[in-house]
């Protein structure tokens, strides 16, 4: 493809692939090209920003192919006769301004909505979340390893594996109570249906998100939590896995953390899936639970230098790392959870030399 507006449009696209690959007009941007939904949030910024053109969020949501989003560009009025032959739209040469402008520029009603979240039940919440904590220390033998990991304070993101429906108050009881004051969650839209879920993920201080589709607004907020020195918790899976393996991850953990400047502490939920399975609608197992938390990671773009590592470079440099360290705490504590299955076994030491018989993904 040649032209005023297919060969601008090409670059965008290859910007957002770890490798070089045969682009045609048949491709799919999901299919073929592997966008997630963040991939494609940020594509259709930079194509807004590199042409100048306002595109409705449901036509981004239709045009899935290539030639089609050529078409459809090419149709517009206001790009008759342009010449983008000339990056005009991004003076420093970088195409990934867009999303990193997203970030830097939320309107005043991600502040507000956000307060709203951190000041939801805070009578309430210590009381359940130590509820929670005994009730199920007794009932799955639910334990924490790694603690001395975490931060002395935030701003820092917790990204835990996503196997049941409770992982993330599994981690969220076992934390300090500074860190449990701090902390906010990124969970489904589908917890705020019902009145007794959506009690939960209020005392969670959850911000709802529709399964596999990032906005705007979800990565502003996320942001913001972070910016106020709080913790944040993000699956990066985005969505919980149907056979207990780890699912391939997200960008938006890397992209949070690389554009605030802020540690990924890696977290592993051992007997999650065996407890409640995504399949099953109420619990199959009284099994132990074990949370281990990782060494955290830092991002290796500096957010106070204008030059280096681009945001989207970052962002799936620690994405990688990421995967690598869950699949690595993965394996751990599956030994560690078989020799402690006895009450003769507490406080013996961890056996490395096992090997894992649930298959743990690929690094």
């Amino acid at each position: 493809m040649e032209g005023a507006i297919a060969s601008p449009l090409l670059k965008l696209i290859e910007a957002q692939l770890p490798e070089k690959v045969q682009i045609r007009a048949s491709s799919s941007l999901s299919l073929d090209l592997g966008f997630d939904s963040l991939t494609m949030l940020d594509f259709w910024n930079s194509v807004q920003e590199r042409f100048r053109v306002s595109i409705p969020e449901e036509t981004t949501r239709e045009l899935r192919e290539v030639g089609a989003i050529l078409q459809y560009l090419q149709s517009l009025p206001e790009l008759q006769g342009s010449d983008f032959s000339v990056d005009q739209a991004f003076p420093d040469g970088n195409p990934q301004a867009g999303l990193a402008g997203i970030l830097s520029n939320p309107p005043p009603e991600i502040h507000q909505a956000t307060q709203e979240i951190l000041d939801s039940h805070p009578r309430l919440r210590p009381w359940f979340l130590k509820a929670f904590r005994i009730f199920f220390r007794g009932a799955c033998r639910l334990r924490v390893q790694g603690l001395e990991n975490l931060p002395a304070q935030g701003p820092y993101i917790l990204a835990p594996n996503h196997e049941s429906y409770l992982d993330n108050i599994f981690v969220a009881c076992l934390l300090p109570k500074a860190a449990q004051d701090d902390i906010a969650v990124i969970g489904a839209k589908e917890f705020f249906d019902k009145p007794a879920t959506r009690l939960i993920a209020q005392l969670c201080r959850t911000i709802p998100i529709e399964r596999e589709k990032f906005s705007h607004a979800i990565l502003q907020m996320g942001l913001d939590i972070l910016q106020r020195g709080k913790i944040l918790l993000v699956h990066p899976e985005g969505t919980r896995s149907p056979n207990g393996q780890l699912l391939p991850l997200k960008a938006g953990v890397g992209i949070l953390a690389s554009f605030q400047g802020c540690p990924v502490v890696p977290v592993h939920v051992e007997g999650g899936y065996e407890f409640w399975p995504k399949d099953s609608k109420f619990p199959k197992s009284r099994g132990p639970i074990l949370v281990s938390i990782g060494k955290p990671l830092m991002p290796m773009r500096d957010p106070t230098q204008a030059k280096g590592m681009g945001l989207m470079e970052s962002a799936q440099d620690l994405t990688r790392r990421l995967r690598a360290s869950l699949i690595s705490l993965s394996e751990q504590a599956l030994v560690s959870t078989k020799n402690n299955s006895g009450p003769e076994a507490a406080g013996k030491p961890l056996e490395i030399s096992e090997i894992p018989s649930r298959p743990r993904g690929d690094l």
